[in-house]
């Protein structure tokens, strides 16, 4: 759940829990996205920049 709230921006733990009420095609729709998000601006794309760069 730590990681859900990082990944969302929520500062409590609280707000995450929020989606938990959520049905679950929704709830897995909005984590692919920001997971996707998270991927392209954060580590996924200093993983790409790195693999790029060893290539």
């Amino acid at each position: 759940m730590q990681l859900t709230r990082q990944m969302l921006g929520h500062r409590s733990l609280s707000s995450t829990m929020e989606y938990i009420g959520l049905d679950t095609h929704s709830t897995v729709r909005i984590l692919e996205n920001e997971l996707s998000d998270f991927l392209t601006m954060g580590m996924g794309g200093e993983h790409a920049r790195l693999t790029l760069k060893n290539s």
